[in-house]
């Protein structure tokens, strides 16, 4: 559609990505390639959504950025999660601040239909990636619930076991 700017922030991100891989892969440090793929995460559509010229323009792509804090619930402490939450939340209230401002900066002639088709594309994959990552983790929840009964029920039967040989123990002395 001739959006250039729009066009390369993408592009970018693939690039810086590219880079992040082969850093980690050479010094296998997983913290930078975690943090820089989270930043990347956050900040990508907030510009993408900049360089749209707002929300309805861009269709409100910044709601990608949600998967920062649901990347960093995944892969840092839960507290931690917290500020990139927190991140995500006033770029978007930074983005409702600008937002009027941007019409007068960025000019596309941008069909309705357009719009419409990525608000779907944008409101779908993050509700699809949202569901999987919940999916996912609940069933994780589910098997360590399953192992923590087994083990419960294994120590049980120990104990058990333990109190009938002390009891039969006590009835020899007897």
């Amino acid at each position: 559609n001739g959006m250039t700017i729009p066009a390369l922030i993408p592009f970018c991100y693939g690039i810086l990505s590219f880079i992040s891989v082969l850093i980690f892969l050479t010094t296998k440090k997983f913290k930078f390639f975690r943090f820089s793929q989270i930043v990347l995460m956050l900040l990508l559509p907030f510009f993408l959504q900049i360089s749209l010229g707002g929300f309805i323009p861009a269709s409100s792509v910044i709601i990608w950025a949600l998967i920062s804090p649901l990347g960093a619930l995944t892969f840092y402490h839960v507290k931690q999660s917290v500020y990139w939450f927190i991140a995500f939340v006033l770029l978007v209230i930074t983005a409702f601040f600008i937002n009027d401002f941007l019409p007068d900066f960025v000019k596309y002639d941008l069909s309705e239909k357009f719009i419409d088709s990525m608000f779907l594309m944008n409101i779908v994959g993050v509700s699809c990636i949202i569901y999987w990552m919940l999916y996912y983790f609940g069933g994780k929840q589910e098997e360590m619930k399953k192992s923590l009964e087994i083990k419960n029920e294994e120590i049980h039967e120990k104990n058990k076991e333990i109190t009938d040989s002390i009891n039969y123990a006590k009835r020899i002395q007897h």
